[in-house]
This record gives C-alpha cells, structure tokens and sequence, in this order.
C-alpha cells in the first residue's frame, strides 16, 4: 500500500509540474503566434510558436522533476549527470515532435472540418472574448496534445531515466 501511495504523489507532482510546464507552453506558444507576422505559412508559425513553448517550458521542467517529482529514485542513478540531461532533453524532444504532429494535423482539420485558423484565436478572443469558437478549439486540441505528451514524458522519463530503485528479494536480505 505504501509503494501504491508514493506512486500516486509521484503522478499528482508530475501532474502539478505539467500544469505549470503547461501553462507556460501555452502563454508562450500563444505569444509567438501572435506576434509573427501574417504572411508567414501557418506550419512555420505552429513548428516556431509549438518549438518556443517547448523549450521554456522543458526547462522549469527538468528542474522541477530533479527537485520535487522523483523523489523514489535509485540512489547509484546521477540523474543530474550528463547523460541523464542529454537522456531527459532527447525524450522532450521526441515528446515536442509528436506534439508538433498533433498541432500541425489539429491546424489542418481545423481548417478543411471548419475552416478555422488556430493561430488566429487571440484575434477572434478580443473581439469575442469566450464565444470565440477560434479560442475554444485550440485549447480543446491544445489539451489534448498536452495529454498525450504528458503521458508519454511521464512514461519515458520514469522508465528510462528515473528508475525506481530495485526491490531487494529475499535471498538480498
């Protein structure tokens, strides 16, 4: 029951560090839409403003992980070692493509499904505030994106660089 416990603070303070990792994603993805400028092709804005939010956003959580959410870490694991930074920088960075996948193809249906571009909402949310269908489904993808990716740095990150420590069997003891 114990393990069980540590296991579920250990999601809960992962999921309080993807809330806030998230939330500076999203200010900052937003902010770099908006000031691009227009002529720009909508995929080179989402890979720069998806790309920005990533990078800001993976730093406040390396430092967050390594203070506060794996804290039942093997102890011969140096997870501040070179390798584990690079380990922890190249799973984020498969973490930001396959977020970059899902905002390019939620961009695209957006735009064929209702003809709605994404990176177009903070306009529509100043003129329309929360009636803004624009705002509406971008945070609704934007969500899901950030689930899936959540998900999979949770995984990869625990698996592979945050290994919990080895339970000793009896013949051990």
């Amino acid at each position: 029951m114990e393990k069980k416990k540590k296991i579920q603070f250990e999601i809960l303070r992962f999921i309080v560090v993807g809330i806030i990792a998230t939330g500076l994603d999203y200010v900052v993805h937003s902010l770099v839409a908006y000031f691009l400028p227009d002529i720009w092709p909508n995929g080179l804005v989402i890979a720069l403003a998806t790309t920005c939010g990533f990078i800001v956003s993976v730093i406040v959580n390396y430092l967050l992980s390594i203070v506060w959410v794996f804290q039942n870490v093997d102890q011969n694991i140096n997870v501040s070692s070179n390798k584990n930074k690079f380990l922890f920088i190249a799973l984020s960075a498969v973490g930001l493509f396959i977020g970059l996948g899902l905002m390019v193809g939620f961009e695209a249906l957006s735009l064929k499904l209702w003809d709605i571009n994404l990176n177009k909402w903070p306009d529509d949310f100043r003129v329309n505030y929360l009636k803004s269908i624009t705002f509406w489904v971008f945070s609704l993808f934007f969500a899901l994106k950030t689930l899936f990716v959540l998900s999979y740095n949770y995984l990869s990150r625990k698996l592979i660089i945050f290994k919990k420590p080895k339970e000793k069997t009896d013949e051990e003891n």
